[in-house]
């Protein structure tokens, strides 16, 4: 890896010179150290300047993890859910922007300062500088190192690659830290052992608080600053680190079976530019994963101690969650974390609270507001006096509503207009006849005469016949409308049939008297009067 061209970027200060780096690569459960990187290109001296031992360069934001997570877990001064407000704070900045209320975990993830400073500050810089001494560091000043600077890695005079891999190796050792050595023994020609390492082994925190660190660090790499550096199969830890003018880039982690750190800058410090990438991110995860390639999958689960549980938390605030956590604008705050048996917190969340806003005054809804909705925003202490808040990200979900809606101060008016027809509310009328619509008058209880605002819809076609249907409709300032339909019935004009007349009962015609027969002397022997005086015509009274 070491002789890549990639890495070898010309110096702007220097020329003829360019980048190093320096790389140790150790296995935390011996403290043997199984690889070396002393610096970059082809070797051309066989004694030269070994930067993975002797190199002494600031470490930035890796010192995080040792100077104020492990010692601040192990004291019981803080968790990994304890919650910094990363606000403007004693002119410290972030290399990004301010992000507001993070836990101690989401603060190692992508690396922001404000944390970690008010971090040592609670654990004590003394006490925090004790600690780091515990882990092998041999370049620390007593008096310029024992500050709030400790926590961000800015040191007098800085740490060696292989300092740094003993430090996180103690870690990744459940918190025994094994002084490094670089050879098991001496033997003379004869197989005698003539010389044998002495390596100085210590606690220097509990199995749990190790465990817990261990936990932190993984955040980096699952979604944090340190994605690129993960090794397939295995958990990983790791931390970047990066130093002012970015003169020095370093990358530190673990995983189950080793532990590594490496530094990549110029040894005349300068600005390390043009990487989208940390060159010391590239060298140490490919360095890592072919140290790595064959050996079993192995997890850090797969050791965790008993005195570690879990609990769930809001990440906002660091306590048990209330039931508005999880309706947050941003999504569900919630999320589980690693405790020592005995802190996981028992306070509930006081950050997150829902109120009602009146959408018509955006104010906070009172109980005459009828248009209203909830939501969820978070809170601080003393946000009216202390408002460094302003300039983090998550100021945008912070309730500064303070004033109730003043809009709204009386019961709301949900009393429906009265509509009155004129006239019947059914008509009937003939096919063609003429039709003028009554209308009708309206009144409301608080707008009094709403009569002029009646919207009529509806028609009648007089030159048809059927049911037409005439709605009025008004709506007072409170938006209650009133509706009232009239009926048309229009009718065809239809002429109702006579009965026909029965006809009179037909009388018997009177027969011709036998004397009066005789008298006239028969048939033939009258004249033709007589003859049709006395014809008799009979009415066949059926063709009637």
């Amino acid at each position: 890896e070491a002789l890549k061209e990639k890495y070898l970027d010309k110096s702007k200060k220097n020329p003829g010179k360019t980048a190093q780096a320096g790389m140790v690569l150790l296995d935390h459960k011996t403290g043997y150290v199984l690889g070396v990187m002393g610096g970059l290109g082809e070797k051309t001296t066989t004694l030269g300047f070994n930067r993975g031992t002797s190199q002494v360069k600031q470490t930035g934001s890796s010192m995080k993890p040792l100077a104020v997570v492990a010692p601040g877990i192990d004291k019981g001064i803080i968790t990994a859910a304890t919650v910094y407000d990363d606000v403007p704070y004693l002119g410290k900045k972030n290399y990004n922007y301010f992000k507001g209320l993070l836990t101690i975990r989401h603060a190692i993830e992508s690396s922001q300062n404000i944390p970690m400073v008010k971090g040592i500050q609670a654990i004590g810089t003394e006490k925090a500088l004790e600690f780091v001494k515990t882990l092998g560091f041999e370049h620390l000043d007593d008096e310029y190192d024992n500050s709030i600077n400790l926590s961000l890695g800015g040191l007098r005079n800085g740490a060696t690659p292989l300092e740094m891999a003993a430090a996180y190796g103690a870690i990744a050792n459940d918190g025994v830290y094994i002084e490094p050595t670089f050879y098991t023994k001496v033997v003379d020609g004869d197989g005698n052992i003539v010389l044998e390492p002495t390596q100085e082994t210590r606690t220097v925190m509990s199995k749990a608080a190790a465990y817990i660190v261990k936990e932190v660090l993984t955040q980096p790499v699952k979604t944090g600053t340190s994605t690129a550096c993960n090794i397939p199969g295995m958990s990983t830890a790791a931390k970047t680190g990066t130093t002012n003018d970015d003169y020095d880039r370093w990358l530190c982690g673990f995983t189950p079976y080793y532990t590594a750190a490496t530094w990549y800058g110029y040894d005349d410090a300068e600005t390390v530019s043009g990487w989208s990438l940390s060159p010391a991110g590239q060298i140490w995860t490919n360095v890592m994963r072919s140290a790595h390639k064959g050996l079993e999958n192995k997890t850090f689960a797969q050791s965790r101690p008993d005195g570690v549980v879990t609990a769930k938390v809001c990440r906002d605030s660091g306590c048990i969650p209330n039931e508005n956590c999880e309706k947050d604008p941003r999504g569900d705050r919630t999320y589980t974390e690693y405790f020592i048996k005995g802190t996981v917190p028992t306070k509930k969340c006081e950050c997150h609270v829902k109120v009602e806003i009146c959408k018509e005054t955006n104010l906070l809804a009172n109980e005459f507001c009828t248009d209203k909705e909830e939501k969820v925003f978070i809170t601080r202490p003393n946000s009216e006096t202390d408002t460094s808040w302003k300039s983090a990200k998550d100021a945008e979900y912070m309730l500064t509503i303070k004033d109730n809606c003043t809009k709204h101060t009386e019961q709301p008016d949900t009393e429906k207009p009265v509509i009155k027809l004129n006239g019947s509310s059914s008509i009937t009328i003939k096919v063609n006849e003429n039709f003028t619509d009554p209308g009708a008058t309206a009144t409301d209880n608080k707008d009094g005469d709403l009569s002029s605002k009646i919207v009529t819809t509806g028609t009648v076609d007089t030159s048809k016949a059927g049911t037409y249907k005439i709605t009025y409709t008004v709506e007072d300032a409170a938006k209650n409308k009133a509706t009232v339909t009239r009926t048309v019935v229009v009718k065809a004009d239809t002429v109702t049939p006579q009965e026909p007349e029965e006809p009179e009962d037909p009388q018997e015609p009177e027969l011709p008297d036998d004397n009066q027969n005789n008298q006239d002397g028969g048939a033939g022997n009258g004249n033709d009067n007589t003859t049709q005086d006395n014809t008799v015509t009979t009415i066949n009274t059926s063709e009637i």
